[in-house]
């Protein structure tokens, strides 16, 4: 993700452990306060990170150079000062522990077995993007790193293509 937002696009944000935390908590949140399965509760946490993406790169993503990496970097500066703020729900400082394990795997005969579900998950999430990038909107992503002026004035609205590098 980090990679597309700075790498394709050129913009520089500091803010993406805001949309880590957001997919970790709620997921958490979700098995520990609702008993929601690990395996329900994690795609709800993606989207609830996308969603954050959303609510935090349209009014971050009009600023441009230095000004968009400033205001993305206060946004993981809040998000911690409420999860100590808010301790009850979110354990402050240590986090939450307790959660269920995924896909059921109490225990691991060996490493390996966590070992490919990460993997495979990695895989799967490398191929999207890179498919995504490899379409006309890579192509766009890379041109708005070059010159945004020049993608504005070809009739393409570079903030759309913005949000969707930071929600991905």
């Amino acid at each position: 993700s980090w990679d597309v937002v700075s790498g394709y696009t050129g913009q520089i944000s500091f803010g993406h452990g805001v949309f880590f935390a957001v997919g970790g908590y709620t997921s958490a949140l979700l098995n520990l306060g609702y008993g929601l399965d690990p395996t329900l509760s994690i795609p709800v946490g993606v989207l609830l990170s996308a969603v954050a993406g959303v609510i935090i790169g349209v009014p971050a993503l009009r600023l441009r150079g230095p000004y968009l990496s400033l205001v993305t970097l206060v946004a993981p500066l809040i998000l911690t000062q409420i999860f100590i703020f808010r301790s009850d729900v979110f354990n402050g400082e240590q986090g939450l522990s307790g959660v269920d394990p995924l896909f059921g795997l109490r225990t691991f005969g060996s490493e390996y077995e966590f070992y490919y579900i990460a993997l495979g998950l990695f895989t799967f999430v490398l191929l999207l993007l890179w498919v995504i990038t490899r379409t006309d909107a890579g192509s766009v992503f890379t041109a708005i790193r070059e010159d945004q002026d020049a993608v504005a004035a070809a009739g393409l609205n570079p903030a759309k293509f913005k949000i969707m590098a930071f929600v991905l």
